[in-house]
């Protein structure tokens, strides 16, 4: 078959311009803006310094409570059991809290809780200056920082949405548990300076600082109005948050390993002053060094979250992060040198930190606006399992040692990711 030329001949000669030739069309593709939420919207700027400062308190308040507990009573033991002092209130309150915090003006229930929260640890602070602290005091002030969080948690998480489009809101929740991150390379570092420095009061007396001004920042934040919010009662919204997890395979996949990680795997920060101490020979100013170095990778985990957009594969992403996490953990815990060990724990803290940000960048994106508080009083819940984790593992410590106990712990936790992935395909496809 004969083809005909490109060019016949009545074109040769012809002015260039004459030709029909289509302009070329270049397109702009936008880059992912990753601090565009906290640039751009006044409100959730305000929160996220609010945050920010928030975290950076209570970091210095975990260093401080371990280290008090552990020189207190010279017990690994004690430490966990300090740790679920802490847990039970979550664990009681959350789910209720959850419920009623979509009731109720979410601004002002944190403002409140940061406000008692302040006082309650410049109380600590002028029990131990006053030498009256107690072990039993000790687990009162972590029992009542419970009660607080399991509030001010979930009233935290559930306002980014009235402070940002729904197309930023990933970003900005992200971001979010990046203030977290944050802190944790500043707090522990500036906790184990002040316990030197003045004493362990120190860190109690920063966070109170911290808070009072968390409590400003949260009080110029002005959210828009939720025109979602349920009208049944606090037992009918339970309700219609369990009927919610139960029906959707996804959720509950998303929550049994936020349950997981927080039973089994997330427990060994609180055991760190153990490590630090006894294991790594470190004073509190390399217990502060140590954490701070987590910190770092704690970023990077976050910010790697943020990165993701629209990557379609979120689900995989967690199931593997979430499995590779506990056996990082273990390398950390049997490391036998600091120098060995600042690097591995702050790639554990970076894969524990990614798959923290990642269940709740799925829940908020994947939850219906009237049920947003009900699901992160949920998973405020499974954070609650943290304490109770701690306390197991602290007595198995006093047996066999808290470096071979937290390896046992770890490893199970990723035995069952990596079941809960083959029971909750639909987790896979998020």
């Amino acid at each position: 078959m004969r083809r005909e030329p490109v060019l016949s001949k009545e074109h040769i000669g012809r002015p260039v311009e004459k030709l029909s030739i289509p302009p070329v069309q270049l397109v702009k593709v936008p880059r992912p803006q990753l601090f565009h939420a906290v640039i751009r919207y006044r409100d959730f700027r305000l929160f996220w310094l609010a945050a920010l400062t928030t975290q950076l308190g209570q970091w210095c308040q975990v260093i401080a409570l371990g280290w008090v507990a552990l020189n207190l009573t010279d017990s690994p033991a004690f430490v966990g059991r300090v740790g679920f002092a802490g847990g039970i209130p979550v664990l009681m309150l959350s789910l209720p809290a959850g419920v009623l915090l979509d009731r109720v003006d979410r601004r002002r229930a944190l403002l409140a809780c940061q406000t008692l929260a302040a006082a309650l640890a410049l109380i600590v602070a002028a029990v131990i200056i006053g030498q009256r602290l107690t072990p039993q005091v000790l687990l009162l002030a972590a029992a009542l920082g419970g009660a607080l969080l399991a509030v001010a948690q979930p009233a935290a998480q559930t306002l980014v949405p009235a402070l940002v489009p729904r197309e930023d809101m990933a970003n900005a929740l992200a971001l979010s548990s990046a203030a977290n991150s944050a802190t944790r390379i500043i707090g522990p570092s500036l906790a184990g300076l002040l316990i030197v420095a003045v004493g362990p009061a120190g860190p109690f007396v920063m966070q109170g600082i911290a808070l009072l001004i968390a409590a400003g920042l949260t009080r110029a934040v002005r959210p828009r109005p939720d025109g979602a919010a349920a009208r049944a009662g606090v037992r009918g919204g339970f309700l219609d948050g369990l009927r919610l997890i139960r029906h959707d395979p996804a959720l509950t996949g998303l929550l049994l390993y936020a349950a997981t990680l927080a039973l089994l795997a997330f427990p060994y920060v609180q055991l760190v002053p153990v490590l630090a101490r006894d294991y790594l020979g470190l004073g509190p100013q390399g217990l502060g060094l140590l954490m701070a170095t987590s910190g770092v990778g704690a970023v990077h985990g976050t910010l790697a979250v943020v990165g993701l957009g629209g990557y379609r594969h979120k689900g995989q992403l967690l199931v593997a992060a979430s499995i590779v996490y506990g056996v990082v953990i273990v390398a950390f815990v049997q490391s036998p040198w600091p120098l060995l060990a600042a690097p591995i724990s702050a790639l554990s803290s970076l894969l524990g930190s990614f798959a923290f940000s990642l269940i709740t960048v799925l829940l908020q994106t994947s939850a219906p606006d009237a049920m947003r508080g009900r699901l992160m009083g949920a998973l405020t819940l499974t954070f609650g399992l943290s304490p109770v984790g701690a306390l197991i593992i602290g007595e198995l410590a006093t047996s066999i040692g808290t470096p071979h106990a937290i390896s046992v712990a770890v490893l199970l936790s990723s035995l069952a990711v990596a079941l809960l992935a083959l029971l909750f395909r639909p987790l896979a496809r998020l």
